[in-house]
């Protein structure tokens, strides 16, 4: 299942080759680069195979390239890694470029990503990784209902959040959701032939 999702004007397209060179500008800016767990900038090309191997036509992963309209380069990405054999959980994970100027655009996207994952996927748990000095994405987490429990990557402070808790208590996702009534258009693009 692809899912295309419009948010007002942003848009949040599904992982294509076509794509790929934005999703390495955004992957591998500087100001994303410093808060990854590997840091190190790899060749294009590389990149171009682990996309082929990895993203496209994968069922457990889905990545979305985040534009502010449709006529935009992407800003940044959202994730959803299936990692439960009964595909309940997913890992998700938000990635802007240049985050102080994208903030607004940060949190719609967020929010869109959990009603992907809690609504279009049922899953129940989330689950977020994120480096212990990245201040702003911890207190992101933290205020969006993500609990933080042991975590099974080194050097890795891991987040959980439940369905329940995060769509009915976070004020952010409620606020984000409300904002988007009416205005929110998810396309499954396979089932309309879309290649």
């Amino acid at each position: 299942m692809r899912l295309q999702v419009e948010a007002g004007r942003m848009i949040l397209d599904p992982f294509s080759l076509k794509a790929v060179r934005e999703l390495y500008a955004v992957r591998f800016h500087p100001t994303v680069r410093e808060f990854m767990s590997n840091p190190a900038l790899i060749p294009y090309r590389s990149h171009v195979e682990w996309a082929k191997a990895n993203l496209v036509g994968s069922s457990d992963l889905h990545l979305w390239l985040v534009r502010p309209n449709a006529r935009s380069r992407a800003i940044g990405f959202t994730q959803l890694k299936f990692n439960s054999a009964s595909r309940d959980t997913a890992e998700v994970g938000i990635i802007f470029r240049d985050p102080d100027e994208h903030q607004f655009s940060t949190v719609v996207a967020t929010g869109v990503t959990l009603y992907l994952a809690f609504v279009q996927f049922r899953c129940t748990w989330l689950t977020s990784y994120v480096m212990p000095s990245h201040r702003r994405a911890i207190a992101y987490n933290l205020t969006g209902g993500g609990v933080i429990v042991d975590s099974d990557r080194p050097g890795m402070i891991k987040f959980e959040f439940h369905r329940d808790t995060a769509t009915s208590s976070d004020k952010t996702y409620s606020r984000v959701m409300k904002r988007l009534a009416g205005r929110l258009t998810v396309v499954d693009l396979d089932a309309r032939g879309v290649k």
